[in-house]
């Protein structure tokens, strides 16, 4: 540095930390350099402190920092590694372990809270010893003869050495008697007394042999062992056996090698000469256990392995891949036989594609469950036989590039929900070059596409069709997704149609037509898709081209018969102006159709993504197929209780939103709602006209109000009334603003200011010197439109400064410290000891009343509208941020799985939560201020208080719905149908520039808005009372045509064998009493819920006859909102 520009080094401040654990740690320095207002001295703050010990004042990892009410530093303990760490790292810094004691009495308390909730345990846990004690003694002889064998003959009795595991009462018997009980349970465990104690021995080897091919107790003379290394997997391990085929004079009714070891249950790994077999049992266990749990086969297969034997002592069986054979031909087999295939002549050979699926009965289905005059119903019933698909892609449901179609074909392939592999696949090598992109929303459809999220994998997801009202997975309506969902050049708006720009949503416009290839004529056809909005798109065309093939070039409905939807929970992820028509909350005729059905139809099958990843692509359709199919069995079983649930809530519902739009309605002059819904049933009939449910933005944003201010500065100042300073008092307006949200965010960033903080944290130093820097220059502009600001600002500075006193020594106090030596101020402004950041700004509304008449009203009257525009600033972004914090949470929780995508999510979630915060702060500093500038008024009717509760999203559950109702289960899915939304998303209208008390002004637009959705949300639980209504008579007919199909299959193969003909009749007697029994519970169930008094009554609605019957409801008024929850089924059996 030159002498001429030598600066003045001046120190001005020292601060000592003490540490209360010095140890021989040395003291830490920290210099803090700050160029003076004079630009010629330099003003140093040297902060000296001594570190903790590194052993012992580290925090435990999961150990968090948060400032307490009074500004000090505590600490959070929810969730600590160990009670030692806490207290080494409190007695580093001196702290009280009032909070360590706490926390370890919380615990305690929480654990005897458990066990009083379950006395049960409580009292179990006084008898533990007595339990650990039987257990002992059941590995001794249990207090039997070792002498002489209970079940021998008295004349001939043997020394009892042998006891079966697996048999009741564990007796103990000799081994001729073990043998004689074993002989029709060969696949027992048996164990040897030795002396000392029980081991483990094979039946095998102690001779027993299983003859195959004849009754019991008929030998054969002429047995033919089977290979020596004949192993059986059985549900409690791995057997050893010595098998015996039959190759005597009784070969012909016994059967080849094949029927002779299923006839006895045994189901050979190979056709020739298999060496592995598995018991009809643990096929079974194994395929309900997996189906139900996800467990894999790999798992299971080591589960029996370890049950045979944990410790690798004895013999070691490899029989993996015989056994994952095995259970994929089990598979196949039983959607054979579920799907009546062994019923028909030729049955596999002549399957049709889809053959094998089981439909959903509460669907329309020409032919099957409608009335004979279902097409000629009026128009205003016509939504009763409309046909609702869901469409939808799982990114998780992934397969590595690993083996083929060669070398592992699937057995299913097109006969089930899976379309034909060569056709499809044929299909979308048309398309192999597409790019993915889109303008509308973020979803997973857009973000997963042609990425890394590819590399490596043959197929990356799965496309697939169901029903949305009820979930069952459709006939042909699954595919394997290449990349992503392959949209190009797709746009909300302004689409554009050109080869080049072209859009070919190729896999997903060949599953949906495949799926919808599989049903009749349909009074209406209605696609639920989260991406709708881009889909439906020329969707005709891209059908209609010659690369689409033939098969599916389906004739689509037209005009209001063909509609496209979003789900109700993706809807709010769209941003487009026109999107109502897409909304489930609005449109006519879908009752309460959420269209998230297929969002909970992959609950069920994410837990095989792990397992389906590292298959071939044959074994990973047949698998899939086969979880597809389990979840439409239990589908079935549980729509007595869905559709039962479903009618009490529409009921329910419509009786309560009925009742609050009366109340509603009564409000609200009926020459408006005359016209609002004369609009709403235009627009129902022709969508390209104004969608009355949107409303404008109204209002002007802050910075309009800041524009339309200066244009009347600038007009005065030309009319000769000049402002006394050249900053002009709309300006210095401003600057006070932006200080004060300067402040806000400093506050919000550092809400207690502690000496080590300080030390640390040079950005405090910054910020503070911009806000010194900006307070000081507005300070001469308001002495001059604001004289007794000086005034009042000297006379507030002791009483702040001695409040920031009081906390800091309350700080010391709990710290431990003396406050003698620390007296020194934390800020060295030479004018006060008072941070810059709490020196008030002295807006017009902080002025006391008494001061308040030296301003001028003009000023105050800017300061008002200033504050206006920042309320609706702050709304506005807050809104934004809320919805961003749902997105962000919705993103995190269904495709975020690694740690370091976990950090970074939370990350975000934090930082849109501080935003959250910022806006919330400035909105009620802002209101405040308004209120003391105009006092109370009709203006609070649209600027309310903003609570804490209010500031949640759209989908969020209302808190205090919690405590009107504290049976509440604790996640509670909030529903539009009966959501209470926060006021914050009510576009409360503006009044009119007369502001006469109950006129609407410029509310109408708002009211109009809102007053349509409370009309919709009774119109839509009315059609779902109807729809239910007619789903619960469509399930019933259903079941019966299905039981009497079955009745028919029975007879309808030509079978010489008696025996096979007599199992071929008994399982379709079977099945078809499952489906009349299913009815009659159904029936049961649901004339209890009818019995209810149905709020829907003759004045409201009117009756019509339809053939057969059916009585169905009409209504004249109104449409309503929201979701419907699908349950898993009840375990029944499924054979």
């Amino acid at each position: 540095m030159s002498s001429r520009r030598k600066r003045k080094l001046e120190v001005t401040e020292e601060i000592f930390i003490p540490s209360a654990s010095r140890g021989a740690q040395r003291p830490h320095t920290v210099l803090d350099d700050r160029v003076a207002d004079n630009m010629r001295t330099i003003h140093r703050h040297t902060t000296t402190y001594f570190p903790p010990p590194p052993a012992t004042a580290q925090p435990p990892e999961e150990l968090h920092y948060a400032s307490d009410p009074d500004g000090g530093l505590s600490f959070d303990f929810s969730a600590v590694p160990s009670n030692e760490e806490i207290e080494r790292y409190l007695s580093a810094y001196g702290l009280d372990d009032e909070e360590t004691t706490k926390k370890s009495e919380e615990d305690n308390q929480r654990t005897f809270a458990t066990l009083e909730h379950d006395p049960t345990l409580r009292e179990w846990t006084t008898q533990a010893e007595k339990f650990l004690d039987e257990l002992l003694r059941l590995e001794g002889t249990r207090g039997a003869s070792r002498e002489i064998c209970p079940l021998c003959p008295p004349s001939a009795p043997q020394a009892p050495l042998y006891r079966c595991s697996d048999c009741f009462g564990g007796q103990l018997v000799c081994q001729g008697c073990c043998l004689a009980v074993h002989h029709d349970q060969p696949f027992h465990r048996i164990k040897r007394w030795n002396g000392q104690y029980f081991e483990k021995i094979t039946l095998q080897a102690i001779g027993l042999t299983v003859q195959l091919g004849h009754p019991h107790g008929q030998p054969c003379a002429s047995p033919i062992p089977a290979p020596r290394a004949s192993l059986v997997i059985h549900t409690n391990g791995m057997h050893p056996v010595t098998l015996l085929f039959c190759g005597c004079s009784n070969i012909a009714a016994a059967g080849d090698r094949t029927q002779q070891l299923l006839r006895a249950e045994l189901y050979g790994a190979s056709l020739t000469d298999p060496t592995t077999f598995c018991t009809f049992r643990v096929l079974e266990h194994f395929h309900v256990l997996t189906l139900q749990s996800k467990i894999t086969a790999y798992d299971y297969y080591m589960t029996l392995q370890a049950m045979t034997d944990i410790t690798g002592l004895g013999p070691q069986y490899e029989r993996l891949k015989p056994f994952l054979r095995t259970i994929r031909e089990w598979r196949y087999l039983k959607m054979l036989k579920r799907g009546g295939r062994g019923h028909v002549a030729n049955g596999v050979q002549s399957m049709k594609p889809g053959e094998l699926c089981l439909r959903c009965p509460a669907c329309p289905r020409p032919g099957v469950n409608l009335p004979d005059n279902w097409d000629t119903v009026s128009d205003d019933l016509r939504y009763m036989y409309l046909l609702i698909l869901a469409i939808d892609a799982n990114f998780r449901l992934k397969r590595r590039a690993v083996s083929s179609d060669a070398r592992d074909p699937g057995l299913l392939s097109g006969y089930g929900y899976f379309t034909p592999d060569d056709d499809y696949r044929a299909h979308i090598l048309q398309y192999a070059d597409q790019d993915d992109i889109s303008t509308c929303t973020g979803f997973a459809a857009m973000a997963h596409a042609n990425t890394k999220f590819s590399k490596g994998y043959a197929t990356t997801g799965v496309g697939l069709v169901l029903c949305a009202r009820h979930g069952f997975i459709q006939p042909t309506g699954v595919g394997d997704l290449q990349k992503g969902e392959r949209q190009v050049n797709v746009y909300c708006e302004g689409y554009a149609s050109s080869a080049d720009r072209s859009s070919r949503y190729c896999t997903m416009d060949y599953i949906a037509m495949s799926a919808l290839k599989c049903h009749g004529p349909h009074a209406g056809l209605m696609f639920s898709y989260d991406i709708a909005c881009q889909w439906e798109i020329n969707l005709r065309r891209r059908i209609a081209e010659d690369k689409f093939p033939a098969h599916l070039k389906l004739e689509l409905p037209v005009g209001r018969d063909l509609r496209f939807v979003i789900p109700k929970y993706h809807f709010w992820g769209h941003t487009g102006e026109d999107h109502n028509k897409y909304s489930l909350n609005l449109v006519p005729g879908v009752g309460r159709t959420d269209g998230e059905e297929v969002e909970r139809n992959w609950w069920r099958h994410d837990a095989t993504a792990a397992s389906t990843r590292e298959m071939g692509p044959g074994s990973r359709h047949d698998t899939l197929e086969d979880h597809f199919h389990w979840s439409n069995f239990t589908k079935i079983v549980s729509l007595g209780r869905l559709l039962g649930k479903r009618l009490k809530t529409a009921l329910l519902g419509y009786s309560v939103h009925s009742r609050l739009f009366a109340e509603f309605s009564s409000g609200v002059d009926t020459a408006y709602t005359t016209s609002w819904t004369a609009q709403v049933l235009a627009y129902e009939q022709d969508l390209t006209l104004p969608d009355p449910y949107h409303v404008e933005s109204t209002g002007l944003t802050e910075r309009e109000i800041k524009t339309r201010l200066a244009a009347q500065e600038d007009k005065e100042a030309s009319e000769g009334r000049p402002s006394l300073h050249q900053v002009t008092p709309l300006n210095m307006l401003v600057e006070l603003l932006e200080i004060e949200e300067l402040k806000r965010r400093f506050h919000q960033k550092y809400p207690v200011i502690t000496r080590e903080i300080l030390s640390l944290s040079p950005d405090i130093f910054e910020r503070r010197a911009v806000i010194r820097r900006r307070t000081q220059t507005v300070r001469e502009i308001q002495a001059i439109y604001m004289p007794l600001v000086a005034q009042l600002v000297a006379a507030e500075l002791p009483s702040i400064a001695a409040t920031l006193k009081r906390k800091a020594d309350a700080r010391r106090k709990r710290a431990g410290t003396s406050t003698e030596s620390t007296e020194t101020p934390v800020d060295d402004h030479p004018s006060a000891s008072v941070p810059p950041e709490h020196i008030p700004l002295f807006l017009p509304s902080d002025f006391p009343s008494d001061h308040a008449r030296s301003l001028t009203p003009r000023l105050r009257e800017m300061e008002s509208e200033l504050r206006e525009g920042q309320m609706r600033n702050a709304l506005d972004k807050l809104r934004v941020h809320l919805h961003i914090k749902t997105r962000l949470a919705s993103f995190k929780a269904r495709q975020v799985r690694h740690q370091k995508e976990n950090m970074k999510a939370r990350e975000q979630l934090e930082t849109n939560d501080m935003k959250i915060k910022s806006f919330k702060e400035k909105y009620r500093a802002a209101r405040a201020a308004k209120l003391c500038l105009d006092g109370p008024g009709r203006w609070e009717e649209e600027w309310r208080p903003l609570a804490d509760n209010d500031v949640r999203g759209l989908r969020d559950f209302d808190p205090l719905l919690t405590a009107e109702n504290e049976e509440l289960p604790r996640r509670q899915v909030v529903t539009e149908g009966g959501r209470r939304i926060s006021w914050i998303w009510i576009g409360v209208g503006r009044q009119d520039e007369s502001g006469e008390a109950g006129t609407l002004g410029g509310m109408n637009e708002a009211l109009r808005g809102e007053w349509l959705r409370a009309r919709a949300r009774p119109l839509r639980y009315r059609e779902e009372i109807v729809l239910v209504n007619e789903e619960q008579r469509r399930t019933v007919v259903t079941l019966e045509v299905d039981a009497a199909e079955w009745d028919r299959r029975a007879g309808l193969r030509e079978i010489d064998c008696p025996v096979l003909a007599e199992g071929v009749a008994a399982y379709a007697a079977e099945q078809a009493g499952l489906l009349r029994g299913l009815a009659g519970n159904f029936q049961s169930r649901w004339h209890a819920v009818k019995a209810i008094e149905n709020p829907v009554t003759a004045d409201e609605g009117q009756e019509a006859e339809v053939d057969g019957g059916t009585v169905l409801y009409s209504f004249a008024k109104d449409d309503s909102d929201d979701e419907g929850a699908m349950g898993g089924g009840d375990m029944s059996e499924y054979e």
